[in-house]
């Protein structure tokens, strides 16, 4: 039997791209930008641009006739963006038929000038795709709206830093702070989609949150490779790069609520229960081993599986404008923040998914 981390792919940084490259859209136009060459990312392999997206002519007069327009992202082979939606004051019910579709289609919904978003507007419209998650640590969660992440860089008065940001650079096992990952894969029914809303945009443009499509990555693969991994499972842990220091500085209520996340098992091929399509569901944020393998071996394959879906073909680099909102489902999925050293905030809802299968 051919080895399960055996490499169909030879991966190097080819001679026609910088490393740590990766595709963006700004204005329509596809560009590169190679300004994370820190962050940790995998060098990407070089290959042939990815053609856009077509939109089905369906879905496209379905969004006219709600008032919308859905358009695919230039140079990328998939997400979109959903032009003249209001919010604030569009009715929300007659267009989230249309807007589930488009995730579904798109995979990842860029919505653009929300500037005037409440956060209570943003659970609103949240919650007609389902029940919202609350993280596990109230650290994280808005005050007055616990369904809302804080996603920041920035201190409160008291100087202590605020929300996720905040936690995971106290706990970054290794020096890193980002990681690419699928938000709460480490619970049983991990979320359908996330929704991310600007709230204060570095003034030099910085932050971009890299998404990688792990449908495209499994189609991808050879049909043996396919094979293999199909028959696996794969452990996720919350704190997975959790630090002993940043453990034992933990008050016992947040350590209770570690203890109480073991790690949870998932496919590492799941199905979309939607549109029945197959991707692979393994991230460096939160995925710990492969049941029933040696560690070395479990982890041998992880890392050949972290570095193969993070080439820059399947990735989208969002560059954050003032008052966008992101929609994606983290079914099919991962996502990568690449942090910035100015004030940086968003807000952050979590839909609850389905048992992975």
């Amino acid at each position: 039997m051919t080895p399960l981390i055996s490499n169909p792919y030879k991966l190097n940084t080819g001679n026609n791209m910088a490393p740590h490259t990766t595709k963006s859209v700004e204005n329509g136009q596809v560009g590169t930008s190679s300004d994370i060459s820190d962050s940790g990312l995998p060098t990407p392999l070089s290959h042939d641009c990815c053609s856009s997206p077509v939109l089905h002519p369906t879905l496209a007069e379905e969004a006219l006739a709600v008032g919308l327009e859905i358009r695919p992202l230039l140079g990328q082979s998939f997400g979109a963006e959903v032009l003249k939606m209001d919010l604030v004051n569009k009715p929300m019910a007659p267009i989230v038929n249309v807007v589930r579709k488009a995730l579904l289609a798109h995979k990842v919904l860029v919505f653009r000038d929300q500037d005037d978003l409440t956060p209570e507007k943003h659970v609103e419209f949240s919650r007609y795709f389902g029940t919202l998650y609350q993280h596990a640590l109230d650290e994280a969660r808005l005050p007055g709206a616990e369904d809302i992440v804080v996603v920041s860089n920035e201190v409160d008065e008291a100087g202590k830093k605020k929300g996720i940001n905040g936690i995971e650079e106290s706990q970054s096992r290794n020096g890193r702070r980002h990681y690419w990952h699928s938000d709460l894969s480490y619970m049983a029914a991990p979320p359908m989609g996330s929704m991310l809303h600007i709230k204060v945009l570095p003034a030099d443009g910085s932050g971009d949150t890299l998404f990688a499509d792990m449908v495209q990555a499994y189609e991808g693969l050879p049909s043996e490779k396919q094979s293999e991994l199909l028959s696996l499972q794969a452990l996720h842990l919350f704190h997975k790069n959790l630090s002993k220091e940043a453990y034992s500085a933990m008050d016992a209520s947040a350590r209770a609520v570690l203890e109480n996340l073991p790690a949870m098992s998932h496919p590492v091929v799941r199905t979309h229960p939607e549109t029945g399509r197959k991707s692979l569901f393994v991230s460096e944020g939160f995925t710990t081993g492969i049941e029933g393998m040696e560690e070395a071996e479990g982890q041998a394959l992880l890392d050949w599986l972290f570095d193969y879906t993070s080439q820059e073909k399947f990735v989208y680099r969002h560059k954050w404008k003032k008052g966008d909102m992101v929609f994606w489902d983290n079914r099919m999925l991962l996502h990568f923040a690449t942090g910035s050293e100015l004030p940086r905030t968003l807000y952050r809802t979590t839909i609850k998914g389905d048992v992975v299968f």
